[in-house]
């Protein structure tokens, strides 16, 4: 079988023998293990030393070359796979090759014959030469120019969160842990050797003696010299202390306006940064969900440029394809390359809901339809726009529209504030998302309302010709799942109006306290207009029924409430936005996720100190989305009192 494998290999992987180069589609673990399930097994069979993160190529190498271990370095550490060499390297690292090979041995030999020393900096030639490359490029040694200074900071500061690499916690964890398993101490400075050669240099230079002194004096010896300080500090400047003069104060004012002259944040801001990036390893807390390699990449703003560029206009990638890979959201995405001025190119201008919605609306009316209409809103695009009948369609995709953590306030009223600029200019807006879209019965019942709004029906009824019945809360259900989109709901009073013994509408009621009810549904048959049934269907419920106020709602995605202001309500107030949790299959009620309810579902991994947010976004299922907003309408019954 191993045999078979290597044949298999090297006859239908392998491109070219002598470079080890493979046919790429071919090495993907989706292809082969698809495709060619068997020979999978097998290659992980026979390479199931290596660790489960190998990649493939690794993996066929070890079996063209029967390794049947990893390989070791002469130090006895293993060495890693190189992608690019496509196979292993000799050396763990660059300090064990010199220490290991001849490099070192051919180095001193060139020094010691060319230059007459051993080491290339111990000539006067080379020193005076590197010197004045120093000087050409930074005008003295590196680390005195500031721009390098400023680099060293900026790379210190997105590694460790700090000026210096023991100001991660991190590295502060890991010395301690090598100190400790080395030689049993926690601090370098407890090591008997390091302390020595500490006392011998302040011997040099005479800081034992200073400490010595300093340390020696007494309690009263040491107030005698505050004392003494503050007096000086009074005669000199006229303060105890010289930070309270107007010159220090002056001098630290001018260093915080350097520091924003620089670009550097205020203080409070910097503090913020440290905080997140102890807790976050972060400095902006809208970015702790990135990943290392994305976030990293995004601080090169040349090297990002240069990425988002390739992807699109090389490589093809949508903006979708492009989130999937650096792990960020789509919109994020979309602004970034607003950011650094790079035209879109794609190669899919419209989604597929978007291009079916659009052959749908082309397929029932002959008036002009413009798509991605950027003329008629200030800010933003319309989907489909038909000027002629003042309509507007938006296609919400699933996964451009829902988010894989909290947004900004102005992502979370997008959809809120398209509305009510459409409103403002009497354009009709319908808001279909995918999953209504992709589902067999709502797809029928959008189709539906898209007709009834152009003025299209399959049948045209009279109301008077109907005939009212009470309708049982299991018939209602049906009807409602069948006719409306948001299905069924909570009811307690139903009436609707049948036609040779055939439901065509229903209307229904629940009561929320004494005499005051909600209209919760009302839904004609799909593509039949009932012509009055509206009306009827409330004067019965108000002829049968004690009532002072009935209340109900438009949601915004599809309705402005017209229909409510003919049956005599009058707009109560608007509801802002509100948010629901997806899978990507399913919409939830965000009050499936009250925190009582998720201490049950999380069971041990639920956190008091966490927000609901935090709770169900940190997961990896489920996303968040936002609506339009609803608009509450009321009618008020001023003859009856209870």
């Amino acid at each position: 079988m191993y045999k078979d494998l290597q044949d298999f290999i090297n006859s239908f992987l392998l491109k070219d023998p002598e470079t080890g180069q493979y046919f790429r589609g071919r090495i993907q673990t989706g292809f082969l293990s698809k495709n060619h399930p068997e020979m999978y097994r097998a290659v992980l069979e026979n390479s199931k030393f290596l660790p489960e993160s190998a990649i493939l190529p690794e993996r066929l190498y070890c079996i063209i070359n029967s390794i049947i271990e990893k390989p070791r370095c002469p130090c006895g550490k293993e060495v890693k796979f190189g992608k690019q060499e496509r196979k292993y390297r000799t050396y763990c690292s660059i300090n064990c090759e010199f220490a290991t090979s001849n490099l070192q041995i051919n180095s001193k030999k060139y020094c010691k014959e060319v230059l007459g020393v051993d080491h290339i900096f111990q000539s006067s030639e080379m020193r005076s030469r590197r010197d004045k490359t120093w000087q050409d490029k930074y005008g003295g040694h590196p680390t005195k120019n500031k721009e390098v200074q400023d680099k060293k900071n900026k790379t210190m500061n997105e590694r460790f969160g700090g000026n210096a690499p023991m100001c991660s916690e991190a590295i502060k964890e890991k010395t301690k842990s090598t100190l400790k398993s080395r030689y049993n101490v926690e601090s370098v400075f407890n090591l008997p050797k390091v302390r020595e050669k500490s006392l011998k240099n302040f011997r040099e230079f005479g800081l034992d003696k200073m400490k010595e002194a300093w340390h020696s004096k007494s309690s009263e010896e040491m107030d005698i010299i505050v004392q003494k300080r503050e007096v000086t500090n009074q005669d000199r400047y006229g303060f105890k202390y010289y930070s309270a003069t107007p010159e220090s104060i002056n001098i630290a004012k001018a260093r915080e306006a350097a520091k924003l002259a620089d670009g550097t944040k205020h203080i409070e801001l910097a503090k913020a940064a440290r905080t997140n990036s102890i807790k976050f390893n972060r400095p902006n807390y809208n970015q702790r969900h990135l990943p290392d390699k994305t976030f990293n990449l995004r601080t090169n703003e040349v090297r990002y440029t240069k990425f988002l560029t390739y992807c699109n206009h090389v490589r093809n990638y949508s903006l979708e394809k492009i989130a999937d890979i650096v792990g960020m959201d789509i919109t994020s995405i979309s602004n970034d390359f607003k950011k650094y001025n790079i035209t879109l190119k794609s190669s899919y201008p419209i989604s597929k809901g978007h291009r079916e919605v659009l052959n749908f609306i082309k397929s029932i009316i002959p008036d002009q339809v413009v798509v991605n209409d950027r003329s008629s809103l200030s800010n933003t695009e319309l989907d489909i726009y038909i000027p002629t009948k003042n309509l507007a369609i938006e296609y919400n995709g699933i996964y451009f529209h829902s988010y894989k953590y909290l947004p900004s306030i102005e992502v979370r009223k997008k959809h809120f504030l398209k509305t009510s600029e459409c409103r403002s200019l009497g354009i009709n807006l319908f808001q279909i998302g995918e999953l209504d879209w992709t589902c067999p019965i709502r797809n029928q019942i959008w189709k539906s309302l898209l007709k009834s709004k152009l003025g299209l029906f399959d049948s045209v009824l009279n109301g008077r010709s109907t005939k009212i019945i009470q309708v049982s809360r299991k018939e209602a259900d049906r009807f409602y799942n069948s006719n409306h989109l948001q299905g069924a709901g909570v009811y307690s009073v139903n009436y609707g109006l049948v036609q040779d013994n055939e439901l065509v509408s229903c209307m229904s009621f629940k009561q929320i306290s004494k005499g005051i009810w909600e209209l919760n549904r009302f839904s004609n048959r799909i593509n039949t207009s009932v012509r009055g049934a509206a009306s009827k269907l409330l004067k019965k419920f108000k002829d049968n029924n004690i009532w002072t106020k009935i209340i109900t709602f438009a949601d915004l995605r599809y309705s402005y409430g017209g229909l409510y202001k003919v049956l005599g309500f009058e707009l109560d107030h608007e509801v802002d936005y509100s948010y629901y949790y997806t899978d990507r299959r399913t919409i939830f009620y965000k009050s499936n996720f009250r925190k009582v309810k998720l201490k049950k579902l999380m069971g041990d991994s639920y956190s008091d100190s966490k927000t609901e947010f935090e709770l169900v976004l940190g997961g990896p299922r489920y996303r968040i989305l936002f609506d339009a907003g609803k608009l509450r309408f009321k009618i008020e019954n001023t003859s009856t009192t209870l």
